[in-house]
């Protein structure tokens, strides 16, 4: 989802990258009272699997939009230090016509599902539905080595009633 991201030290992203880690609190993404079609999730602490310390700075941050005509998802990795947000890693899935990201370094343009992971921006090309959020967010903690220790994951429109 387009904002200007500062994406943090090489070598230190990657190692927190690498390092198994969990999050155990529950996973509610709740709606933006401001923006009706943004739902949101920001959860802390994440800890070191090793030594079940808590990572400072460290939290996911999830982000989906949902309008008439198109879905949005953001899956982040993020880390802050003083009063500057390095972003990790964001797994931000797009319909596959949609444009979702230009890398003026690389001068490519990307469709659908990409991967902002430090210092680069890789297409993914995966079947995976926009609807199926649950599989996008088991992706996205895959592929940055943390486990989910909770049960209680609810994503966006569960329980609500669509017309």
């Amino acid at each position: 989802m387009s904002t200007n991201r500062c994406f943090g030290e090489w070598d230190e992203g990657k190692k927190i990258l690498e390092t198994p880690k969990y999050f155990e609190s529950a996973v509610r993404m709740q709606r933006d009272i401001k923006k009706n079609s943004l739902y949101q999730f920001s959860g802390a602490p994440v800890h070191e699997i090793e030594s079940e310390q808590n990572i400072v700075g460290l939290s996911i941050f999830l982000r989906t939009n949902i309008t008439p005509d198109s879905m949005k998802h953001s899956f982040g990795l993020i880390q802050r230090v003083g009063n500057r947000t390095n972003w990790l890693y964001d797994l931000c899935v797009y319909p596959p016509h949609q444009r979702s990201h230009v890398d003026k370094l690389k001068r490519k343009v990307f469709y659908g599902p990409h991967i902002h992971t430090l210092n680069d921006t890789i297409e993914i090309g995966l079947s995976y539905e926009l609807h199926d959020w649950n599989k996008w967010f088991h992706l996205f903690a895959k592929n940055i080595n943390l486990q989910i220790r909770s049960n209680d994951i609810i994503e966006p429109l569960a329980g609500e009633l669509l017309l």
